[in-house]
């Protein structure tokens, strides 16, 4: 199992570029640019 952070970069990666297809990524999305804004 990949850390959090980077499964958000992996996802954040994936959406720059517009490879998100999975539903899963996609509610994943609030959650990664939250980590962003903290991070």
């Amino acid at each position: 199992m990949r850390s959090p952070k980077a499964l958000a970069e992996s996802i954040s990666a994936k959406a720059d570029t517009g490879q998100l297809h999975s539903p899963t990524e996609i509610n994943f999305l609030p959650l990664v640019n939250f980590l962003k804004e903290i991070g």
